[in-house]
């Protein structure tokens, strides 16, 4: 006579225990919970190569699949996973963060790329919006995004948004807020330039100064240009739109950041005057060249 397992509803033969194998193993393994973890560790060291291997197969061919599946997952038990990272974190804070650090070390080029593509994202979503459309510059409708910024039509103060771009972008992309506009850095530093002149004080000192500062940038800028100041990329010739570039960057120079754009052109008029000859290393570019260099490495019109 067959014998079936003692469980109700179960149809499978039962063994000496009076269970089936299914069974069984299920009462052992709540019976023995230390040699469960045991056995599992030693079979997935044993087999850790081949089940990587397909665990990284598995995920490449099911990419989308995977992806719904933890965003399920994690919507469905977001509370409690929420509070068990946490505890986790707290209970040993220091080995969280050299982990993320070693983390963070090893994949740095990927990170530094993932953010850059997605700030680039982020800028075109903000200008297609402002421009309402294809992002142009409202003042002389220069096209393309790298050569574009987003400019406080009443200054920083007045907007009371004096933060760093990627913080500015990031609330003008959920907000839309008004008061702002699209400009060309030309653009924009013209128009900075023209709000402090209204500001200048009047004094015999402060002219001087000033008409010194201008000589030096109209002799340092005719010397790069051989002849009247423009840009070397794109022949733009505003003065105010006008600067220095360092073309191999300021690191292979010797010069810091903190080095203003006047302090540079005093301190290439002074080499000029005790050698004759200007600095190597120097270009006159125009302030949208130059910062879309700063961003892509190459200015889009040498491409």
């Amino acid at each position: 006579m067959i014998r079936f397992c003692s469980i109700d509803g179960c149809q499978n033969k039962h063994n000496a225990k009076g269970l089936c194998n299914t069974h069984y193993m299920q009462k052992w393994n709540k019976e023995n919970p230390d040699k469960v973890k045991v056995n599992a560790s030693n079979t997935y060291q044993k087999n850790r190569t081949k089940k990587l291997e397909w665990q990284k197969n598995y995920t490449e061919e099911n990419h989308d699949k995977v992806l719904t599946g933890k965003r399920e997952h994690y919507a469905q038990n977001q509370p409690r996973l929420t509070s068990e990272k946490q505890e986790k974190y707290w209970n040993n804070p220091e080995k969280y963060k050299a982990e993320a650090r070693k983390s963070n070390k090893k994949n740095k080029i990927k990170i530094d790329r993932k953010k850059k593509e997605t700030h680039q994202e982020l800028r075109k979503r903000v200008l297609e919006h402002y421009s309402k459309g294809k992002p142009k510059c409202i003042q002389c409708g220069v096209t393309g995004i790298p050569f574009l910024n987003m400019d406080h039509i009443h200054g920083r103060k007045q907007m009371k948004t004096d933060w760093n771009t990627g913080k500015l972008y990031r609330y003008l992309d959920k907000e839309h807020p008004s008061g702002y506009q699209v400009l060309c850095y030309n653009c924009n530093m013209i128009k900075e330039l023209e709000r402090k002149k209204k500001l200048h004080l009047q004094t015999p000192p402060t002219i001087k100064g000033r008409r010194q500062k201008m000589d030096t940038k109209i002799m340092v800028l005719t010397g790069y240009s051989k002849g009247t100041p423009k840009c070397a990329c794109c022949g733009f010739s505003n003065l105010d739109g006008l600067g220095l570039d360092h073309i191999e960057g300021r690191t292979k120079m010797g010069h810091s950041k903190d080095l203003a754009s006047d302090e540079l052109r005093m301190l290439v008029k002074r080499e000029f005057k005790k050698t004759g000859k200007w600095l190597e290393g120097l270009q006159v570019l125009c302030h949208n060249c130059n910062c879309a260099k700063r961003g892509l490495a190459v200015c889009p019109h040498e491409k």
